[in-house]
Formats: structure tokens, C-alpha cells, sequence
């Protein structure tokens, strides 16, 4: 994320006149090793992530995650998707990709154990039959809902694949698409196409598709 989307979690607003004392409280963690600022795009804002020490700090396992110029845009928008969906149901438990992973890759490799977010896709091996959503949210009653942030178009039966797998996934409510413009007619096609599928299987879950117009500053 960025400084000024880390701001909006933290104080609720974007606001410039409290961005000094958080640069200096991110320099301080900066010098202490436990973030690093990368800046992918030279007009773009620095890409603050957390370093194996910092990860460790706050409990949290996985692989480092670090700015990549072809997830960028993508990366940043979810973050700033992750504080809409927050926000807009605050007693829902939100679950990333990230922590997603770490909790179903601890037990990959244990014989009969049942993975706690993934949704298996159809395939031999287990560990590449794990498909993770974007985000997650589960709501007080166990129910999950399901989102993806499409931010350019996909291969449409690579898409159409991912969104049967999530509608046969019981565990699973809603499944919500967020797509950006150029990634939207897509979207909307496929999910139609999925949603007539999952009515002739007498599949009740359905594709719900939303325009995402969020903006990364």
C-alpha cells in the first residue's frame, strides 16, 4: 500500500496535513528494517511492504510480498477495495489473499487435511487445485462472501472456470466480481454465462458484477 492509503486505514480520511508525522513514523520502521518503500513508477507514490522481520513482528508468515510492476495497479486498488468492503459491512471478518495463503499453505502437505479458504478446482495435485479470491468476507453466521477485483480483461474460459468453481463451492454465499471499465463488458458477459450454467445445475449461488471506480493515489 501506499502512505496515503495507509493514512485511510488508520485515521479513517485521506487527509494531507497528517501525512508528516506518518512519513516519519514509516522512516522510523524504514530504519528499523521492518518496511521498505519501493517506488515502481517514477510518477507513481512508493509501495510500502512489510520485510521478513516486520512480518514477523506482527505474526504474520508467508513469502515477502514486494512491489511488482505488472501486479502494481491491481495491488493497490485492492487495498483501497479491501477499505470499501471494510467499511461497508465493519461486522464482517475480512480475510486477504495473503492470509489466505499462509493458513492453507501451513497444511498443504498433511495428509487428508481439509484446506480453509481455497476453493479446490478440478486436478490431481492439491497444492495447484487452491484457488484464492482477492479478499474474503465472512459474515457472523459463517456465510463467505467472495471477492475479485478485475482490473483488465481475463481469457474468458480461464474466467468462466474460476467463477463455477467459487458457485459450486458451498462454503460460498456471494461471489462478487469488482471489475475496472476495461475489464468490465467482459466480466459481465461471463458472469451472465456462469449464472445461466448454475441455474440448469440447480447451483443457488449466483455471480453479482459491480463497476469498480476506485482510485489509487
Amino acid at each position: 500500500m501506499t502512505a496515503v492509503q495507509l493514512q485511510q486505514w488508520v485515521h479513517g480520511k485521506r487527509e494531507p496535513s497528517l501525512l508528516s508525522p506518518l512519513y516519519r513514523r514509516l522512516r522510523g520502521l524504514e530504519e528499523r528494517e521492518l518496511i521498505v518503500s519501493d517506488r515502481v513508477l517514477q510518477a507513481a507514490p512508493r509501495f510500502l511492504s512489510a520485510t521478513r522481520e516486520g512480518m514477523r513482528a506482527v505474526g504474520v508468515t508467508g513469502a515477502v510480498v514486494t512491489a511488482k510492476f505488472s501486479q502494481y495497479r491491481h495491488d493497490l486498488e485492492l487495498v483501497d477495495l479491501a477499505h470499501h468492503v471494510r467499511a461497508t459491512r465493519p461486522d464482517f471478518t475480512l480475510v486477504t489473499e495473503r492470509e489466505m495463503r499462509s493458513e492453507d499453505t501451513a497444511n498443504q502437505h498433511v495428509q487428508g487435511t481439509d484446506v480453509v479458504w481455497a476453493t479446490l478446482r478440478p486436478g490431481a495435485d492439491v497444492r495447484r487445485r487452491r484457488q484464492f479470491p482477492d479478499l474474503i468476507q465472512v459474515a457472523p453466521n459463517g456465510q463467505r462472501v467472495v471477492h475479485e477485483l478485475e482490473m483488465t480483461p481475463k481469457d474468458v474460459r480461464r474466467l468462466r472456470q474460476i467463477m463455477r468453481n467459487y458457485l459450486l463451492d458451498d462454503r460460498v454465499g456471494v461471489v462478487r466480481y469488482w471489475a475496472a471499465q476495461p475489464a468490465l463488458e467482459r466480466v459481465q458477459e461471463v458472469a451472465e454465462d456462469s449464472n445461466a450454467w448454475a441455474k440448469a445445475e440447480d447451483v443457488r449461488r449466483r455471480v453479482v458484477v459491480a463497476e469498480w471506480q476506485g482510485e489509487t493515489l
